[in-house]
């Protein structure tokens, strides 16, 4: 039942007519909006059975997070060169109709099986590390 159901839940890498509905979305429901984001981007669309779900933007990694630099094991010289295998997920808007116990989790574990590919596919190369940050609920 659980694979039938992750069969169902698809991402959508946003192409033009994705994009609109993104864009809406986001908009609509998320409280900073829609932005561009700097540099390589990707832009996902997850739905379940044709329903959208959540929306995520991925971009360009932060310059410098001395703590994950220091994880990695590289120096800032390393880290300026070989920013661009960190791939960052910017936003990830679960639309507030949606109810589902670890659908966060679900959604970043599919995604980061095929970001890989459509990373490879448009920019050239493959991330080697993803990473997120959790915002503290904005009251």
């Amino acid at each position: 039942m659980e694979k039938q159901r992750d069969q169902e839940l698809s991402q959508k890498r946003t192409d033009a007519g994705c994009l609109s509905v993104l864009k809406s979305l986001k908009n609509h429901w998320d409280y900073l909006c829609y932005k561009p984001l700097p540099g390589a981007q990707l832009r996902y669309l997850v739905c379940f059975r044709n329903e959208e779900l959540a929306c995520l933007d991925f971009g360009a990694s932060a310059w410098e997070i001395t703590p994950r630099d220091q994880f990695i094991g590289r120096t800032h010289e390393q880290s300026k060169s070989r920013l661009h295998f960190v791939i960052n997920n910017a936003r990830l808007l679960i639309l507030p109709w949606v109810q589902s116990r670890n659908l966060a989790s679900k959604i970043l574990s599919l995604v980061a099986r095929r970001i890989l590919k459509d990373c490879q596919n448009r920019y050239g190369y493959q991330p080697v590390l993803m990473e997120t940050f959790v915002e503290c609920k904005i009251l």
